[in-house]
């Protein structure tokens, strides 16, 4: 895919910068820093779309199942998406390729134009003799688009008598383009029209900027502005009817533009105005290209500290699977994964362990054990997948293994959630081919006593998966997306302890409510009970007392 977003912020990026000029600055006499502005706006166009500063917004991780129907198809041996439709490369051209094709086509023409009016100019040095004038190289010629100078040479028509006043005036403003070095700002903005011709606004700054330097140039050889002196120059001397592209010809038009520029007065207070205002402009163009706001995991939603095994896969004598080049192994892609998960981890809450930080051999027991020994609240496994096969459509993709239902150790529920968080964020950057278990059983997973899941971070058989495997940048995009995943089931979990003990509290509350409201009754009935009890002793003890008293 092109970089069409970055170009379109270079042309946006120059289209502001000429607005500013335009409004600002085009026409004013401070000739000197409008040269150098427009050499920066040219340079600063393609650098600030380039910079990046992000700014970091926390979010608290939510848990979003994409897949919902995670613990039967884990169950059943299926993955979570079907399988990958795998297409032949293309051979045809994209739209990519002619874009690609014409840029470069053009690029190449404005290329060899320079170079061929570089070439034309050095012929020139050949054919015609040279004179040396205030130690400077004057070659006398008779072309038609003379005089001109290019970096320390001038190229003067013999037509024109040097010693005269007219001669004289002419020869101090090719000087003043060799000692203003304006060729090297030709070649600079020819080699940027080159790279960004598809750009109006470069085409427009490389007409601005040559108007500039024969302002420039004026003022040093008319004395004291004299606009007579400079109409006679112009006036008893013949235009050339041609004109190289890298040259500082004398002969530059519109004559207009160089006669108003030459008898304009200054104002100080609003040119310096005027100027400083385009330190705001820079402020704003770096803020609109070069500022991202970053979406950042809370690292403070985690209340609990929690320990991750993460285990590299084979190592020592195991090298595991062999990728398509022949010379890379699993064991050392799952080694630098591992390393890298650990390195990026900047949660305090979360302590990564590696079951090894060297090229060892751990047999699936020994893994096991240390994990168990470590007291972990996870374990995750790093593999790289394999393929033996002839067929060209070789499958590619991640792939996240959880324990079976056959082998079920007591934690399968919790391993599908965290295989689910860690596929979540995996997808937004990488192939997936889903969640899947085996029925036969991975003993590693079946014999850690805490959650635990084994990734496959993708086909070392296939060239397409084992390009990223090997590429640092890809490794740390992965590594990160691991970590999310890993960060998101903790922090599930107790939002889902938080949401279970508020249900519990509530219902303890009620519990306890209707129990005292028992309490009460009980109370009263016992209350009731012993009154009827006293009005039945007293009932009893009267009717004994009559008896007692007729014996």
């Amino acid at each position: 895919m092109l970089p069409y977003i970055y170009l379109l912020k270079v042309i946006v990026c120059s289209a502001i910068f000429m607005g500013y000029y335009f409004v600002a600055l085009r026409n004013k006499i401070y000739h000197q820093y409008n040269r150098f502005y427009l050499l920066f706006a040219t340079l600063a166009s393609w650098c600030i779309p380039l910079l990046q500063f992000n700014i970091v917004v926390a979010k608290a991780i939510v848990y979003q199942p994409v897949f919902e129907a995670i613990t039967y198809i884990a169950s059943s041996n299926k993955s979570f998406e079907p399988e990958p439709i795998y297409q032949p490369i293309a051979t045809h051209f994209t739209t990519d390729n002619y874009i690609v094709f014409i840029y470069i086509v053009l690029a190449a023409m404005l290329m060899i134009a320079m170079l061929y009016a570089i070439a034309k100019i050095f012929l020139l040095t050949k054919k015609y003799p040279k004179e040396n004038i205030n130690n400077c190289p004057i070659y006398l010629t008779k072309e038609e688009n003379t005089p001109f100078s290019f970096f320390k040479f001038i190229f003067w028509n013999t037509d024109i008598n040097i010693h005269s006043n007219i001669g004289n005036q002419i020869l101090q403003h090719e000087l003043t383009h060799i000692k203003q070095k304006h060729s090297w700002d030709k070649i600079f903005i020819q080699l940027n029209i080159i790279a960004g011709w598809f750009n109006p606004f470069f085409w427009l700054i490389k007409k601005e900027l040559e108007m500039i330097h024969e302002f420039i140039a004026d003022k040093k050889s008319v004395p004291n502005a004299n606009t007579a002196e400079f109409a006679a120059m112009l006036l008893n001397t013949a235009f050339g009817t041609k004109q190289l592209a890298l040259t500082n010809p004398f002969f530059f038009s519109p004559i207009k533009r160089r006669l108003i520029m030459l008898t304009k007065n200054t104002h100080p207070k609003f040119s310096y105005l005027q100027r400083i205002i385009a330190l705001p402009l820079l402020a704003l163009a770096v803020v609109l290209f070069s500022f991202k706001v970053k979406d950042e995991i809370a690292k403070s939603i985690l209340t609990k500290k929690y320990k991750v095994v993460i285990d590299a896969g084979h190592g020592g004598t195991d090298f595991g699977a062999k990728g398509v080049d022949g010379k890379t192994y699993e064991k050392d892609i799952a080694l630098v994964l591992a390393k890298m998960i650990k390195e990026q981890n900047t949660n305090n809450n979360i302590e990564i362990v590696l079951s090894r930080d060297e090229d060892v051999f751990m047999n699936p027991k020994e893994k096991a054990e240390f994990s168990n020994n470590q007291n972990a609240d996870l374990f995750v496994s790093l593999h790289c997948n394999n393929e033996n096969t002839s067929d060209s459509k070789i499958k590619k993709g991640t792939e996240i293994f959880v324990v079976s239902k056959e082998k079920d150790n007591g934690f399968k529920q919790e391993s599908e959630k965290v295989a689910t968080g860690v596929n979540t964020f995996l997808t937004k950057d990488f192939k997936s081919n889903g969640i899947k278990t085996r029925p036969v059983g991975i003993w590693v997973l079946q014999a850690t006593k805490c959650p635990s899941i084994l990734i496959e971070a993708g086909f070392i058989s296939n060239k397409e998966d084992l390009k990223i495997l090997k590429n640092k940048d890809k490794q740390q995009l992965m590594a990160n997306d691991i970590l999310l995943g890993i960060e998101s089931y903790f922090g599930i979990k107790e939002n889902d302890e938080k949401t279970a003990n508020k249900n519990f509290n509530s219902t303890e509350l009620k519990q306890n409510s209707d129990l005292a409201i028992n309490n009460e009754d009980e109370v009263k009935l016992k209350q009731e009970i012993e009154l009827a009890q006293k009005q039945y002793s007293d009932t009893k003890n009267k009717e004994r007392e009559k008896i007692a008293a007729a014996l």
